[in-house]
């Protein structure tokens, strides 16, 4: 999932694929409301619109819903198609909104909105994984995803035309890739071994090279500052295990917990915000800044991994999913730690 900063203060959540109702705010101050959720958790992708907030996930029909938030109320429509596992959904640096999906004939899926209208079509290939979308400083559209051979598939969208490669490899899992502050792209997934792999684009080169370890889920990656990489993941002894890279060299460190799921990790100032799910189904929270690693159990009982968000007043938002197909919302309002069980 990508998880993007959103520039209006808007509240990010984690829906299910299920008939929304209209609401007034639950809490004064913020836009979360309540929900019934009759379907099973399923994931999907955030992001700000304008001044709304977008959700995308599978409905309960196996179509592509979404849900809008603006003003505080949440509406929901249905884009149609028949797809599997969770889309992934981007902006393009023109405004367009893009959403792309695994179909059930296995296919890429792809639907755009350019203003006035949603336009759908299928790019092909034949892949068993979600996809992950985003679009490079130089304005093109990236697409990376698991291939039924196990193969890094790569879809790019540039002056009108789409192309596709096979970057090849060997992995197991879904591939997470991010644009540098240097406009190099790269890509990280995890090999048949259990292993991170790791792909970058620079001066037109596509590289490629294994940084190790023993992981057994996604991973997750981003760009604090300048040209340094942060990757997290679950290692095979449900440790959390973190990679980073600056001035040229990759280091690697154990941050510990007993997690159970995939990590999601944002940036918020120069600080670098992590949520899990733990062994015990609670909620997990790191945080580095001023140079130490902060940690803390947040609680509830989640069955699902985590999304997360800081808005721009400073407000942390957390939204996992409970065995009760319930989303469980955890708050920082600046001075603690505050939950809200939405039904």
């Amino acid at each position: 999932m990508k998880i993007t900063r959103l520039a209006s203060g808007l509240i990010s959540l984690v829906l299910t694929a299920a008939a929304l109702a209209a609401a007034t705010p639950a809490q004064a101050g913020t836009t979360l409301v309540r929900q019934a959720v009759n379907t099973p958790s399923l994931s999907g992708s955030l992001l700000p619109h304008g001044n709304r907030l977008r959700y995308f996930s599978r409905g309960a029909s196996g179509d592509l819903v979404y849900w809008t938030n603006f003003g505080g109320v949440w509406n929901r429509a249905s884009l149609g198609g028949s797809i599997v596992g969770s889309p992934s959904a981007h902006n393009t640096d023109t405004g367009e909104l893009r959403v792309f999906a695994r179909g059930t004939d296995n296919q890429l899926k792809y639907w755009a909105w350019t203003g006035a209208t949603w336009n759908t079509a299928s790019l092909g290939g034949s892949i068993a994984g979600d996809p992950t979308a985003h679009t490079t400083d130089a304005g093109e559209v990236r697409v990376f995803a698991r291939g039924t051979d196990n193969q890094l598939k790569y879809w790019a969208y540039s002056a009108g035309t789409w192309n596709t490669a096979d970057l090849g490899g060997s992995i197991a899992g879904d591939p997470t890739a991010h644009t540098t502050n240097i406009g190099e792209v790269r890509v990280f997934a995890r090999g048949t071994d259990n292993q991170l792999k790791y792909w970058a684009y620079s001066a037109g080169t596509w590289n490629t090279a294994s940084l190790g370890g023993s992981i057994a889920g996604d991973p997750t990656a981003h760009s604090p500052v300048s040209s340094e990489v942060r990757v997290f993941a679950r290692g095979s002894d449900n440790q959390l295990k973190y990679w980073a890279y600056f001035s040229g060299a990759w280091n690697t460190a154990n941050l510990g917990g007993s997690i159970a799921g995939d990590p999601t990790a944002h940036v918020d100032v120069g600080q670098i915000r992590l949520f899990v799910r733990g062994t015990d189904n609670q909620l997990k929270y790191w945080a580095w800044s001023g140079g130490t690693w902060n940690t803390a159990n947040l609680g509830g009982t989640i069955a699902g991994d985590p999304a997360a968000i800081t808005t721009e007043d400073g407000h942390v938002h957390a939204i996992a999913p409970n065995a009760s197909n319930q989303h469980i919302y955890y708050r920082w309002d600046g001075s603690g730690w505050s939950t809200l069980t939405l039904n």
